[in-house]
């Protein structure tokens, strides 16, 4: 099919002003700010997911101001969970140049949009369509999905050919108005009609124009590459707990969980393995928990999870242990975990 459909953007808009979502959370009292903190939240996360913590966030950190003033740990701690953990201390260090560099306030200019951390190319057309009015195409995975199915692209999606097409698409089909109608419908569409599994092709205002649906495409298209198994691999968990509290290790800012608090990896859970930590650390154990067995998949890898909890004494550390920290159970929501600590907690405390 051609590049440009005459009435695909009146569509759109026409199809989001009377179906589309409009309650959404940063859709109330909307401002850059709101924009820019769910548009970065909603990067690889479903809307229900983020819904609530973006709620929590914006209760948090209202403006840019009280968010550049933020303590990472504090950032973190309202981000564990959501995963992909470079989107939070990205915003919070976007922040901080706003505040040092913008008065506080978004930018409503793309080159500087870019220029800011982990805002490229589809953040910033958002920003400024959704914020300002302005007409700037975006392409995040519901948009592409609906240019590949509307428009029959054949190229892989995520390659360079292909992304090439789907931004030419993008930027050709621009409205000459209601550019923040038009992108919020895009949008709209891709996450609640032209849907990854089982389009409602029966009730999309494009199907008349759509190659996809003409050609019973809709379950090839947008073409992807074949994904590689998961790596698989074991983790070795060690839960030590001396009364309410639980002892955390920092991880430095690199590897799966950069930056977060999490319970004790150790290379093997046997009872020696275990002792010889405690013995290294300043540790007298009480007892030894059973060894419990699960898996917990990430996005490229499946860990086969080992855990133990250990009762222990609480004694101070020696000069090893400038990494470990006990926190109270009922704190362990207030500091930066990754999802996998509220999976072991709930399962074996």
């Amino acid at each position: 099919m051609g590049f440009i459909l005459r009435d695909f953007s009146e569509l759109v808009i026409s199809w989001q002003q009377q179906f589309g979502r409009h309650d959404l959370p940063w859709q109330v009292d909307k401002s850059p700010y709101k924009v820019w903190i769910s548009e970065i939240m909603l990067q690889q996360t479903q809307v229900e997911t983020v819904k609530k913590y973006f709620t929590r966030f914006i209760e948090r950190f209202p403006t840019i101001e009280a968010l550049s003033n933020a303590s990472e740990e504090d950032v973190m701690a309202l981000w564990s969970g959501l995963g992909y953990y470079s989107r939070a201390r990205n915003l919070r260090k976007t922040a901080v140049q706003l505040a040092r560099e913008h008065g506080g306030k978004m930018p409503d200019q793309f080159d500087q949009l870019i220029s800011l951390p982990g805002i490229g190319r589809s953040t910033a057309g958002a920003i400024l369509s959704l914020s300002f009015g302005r007409a700037y195409p975006i392409l995040d995975g519901n948009v592409k999905r609906v240019l590949s199915r509307v428009f029959g692209v054949k190229e892989v999606a995520n390659t360079a050919l292909g992304l090439r097409r789907l931004w030419s698409l993008a930027e050709k089909n621009l409205p000459a108005s209601d550019a923040d109608i038009y992108t919020q419908g895009l949008m709209d569409l891709g996450a609640t009609i032209c849907v990854h599994k089982v389009p409602r092709c029966e009730i999309c205002p494009l199907i008349k124009r759509c190659y996809a649906g003409n050609h019973g495409e809709q379950r090839i298209l947008p073409v992807s590459k074949k994904r590689n198994p998961p790596v698989k691999k074991e983790l070795y968990v060690a839960v030590f707990k001396c009364s309410e509290h639980l002892l955390f290790e920092k991880t430095p800012h690199s590897g799966v969980w950069p930056g977060l608090w999490h319970f004790i990896h150790l290379d093997a859970i046997e009872n020696n393995t275990v002792k010889n930590f405690s013995n290294d650390v300043g540790l007298m154990i009480h007892r030894l928990g059973d060894t419990s067995v699960f898996k917990y998949r990430l996005t490229h890898v499946e860990y086969e999870v080992f855990v133990r909890v250990i009762d222990v004494d609480r004694v101070n550390f020696n000069s090893r242990s400038a990494n470990y920290q006990w926190f109270e159970m009922a704190d362990v929501g207030r500091i930066g975990t990754p999802r996998l600590v509220e999976k072991i907690i709930n399962m074996k405390l």
